[in-house]
């Protein structure tokens, strides 16, 4: 597999990865029902592009990814934490945590597309799957104006 596939579909695992960990501390914090679910279902939707990601690597029987080792260490960085905390301890409303899905899908598109070019000699199968996510973070930018 070339050097090219596996750290692109590594970086989507990665965002995929962190994306689900925000969002399970957001649920945590959501006090309203159908925001929550519309949460949940975005935490689904990560899972299965990490899913998707796994198998393109089994696949090719290649151990490349490391489960949560980069997005546990971004995690883990306490500036991360910190800055979602300070956001819900300054609005814990829909509508700000809405903003703040909207900001991180917006990282993740431009994240991604930054990996699609630079991974460019990536398998096609892994370029897709970064396509897909793509058009996913901007479904989700869209469903997330409803709560704005």
């Amino acid at each position: 597999m070339k050097t090219d596939t596996l750290d692109l579909l590594d970086q989507i695992y990665d965002n995929a990865q962190f994306g689900k960990q925000m969002l399970s501390e957001l649920i945590k914090h959501s006090e309203d029902g159908s925001f929550r679910n519309a949460l949940a279902e975005q935490f689904a939707q990560y899972h299965v592009v990490m899913e998707n990601a796994q198998d393109l690597l089994r696949t090719e029987e290649s151990e490349q990814i490391k489960k949560g080792k980069k997005t546990l260490d971004r995690f883990g960085d306490f500036s991360a934490k910190a800055a979602l905390y300070m956001n819900l301890r300054i609005d814990k409303t829909s509508s700000h945590m809405a903003e703040m899905v909207m900001q991180g899908c917006v990282s993740n598109i431009t994240d991604l597309a930054r990996g699609i070019r630079t991974f460019a000699g990536a398998e096609d199968t892994a370029i897709e799957l970064g396509k897909k996510f793509v058009a996913l973070e901007q479904e989700n930018i869209h469903r997330m104006t409803d709560y704005l």
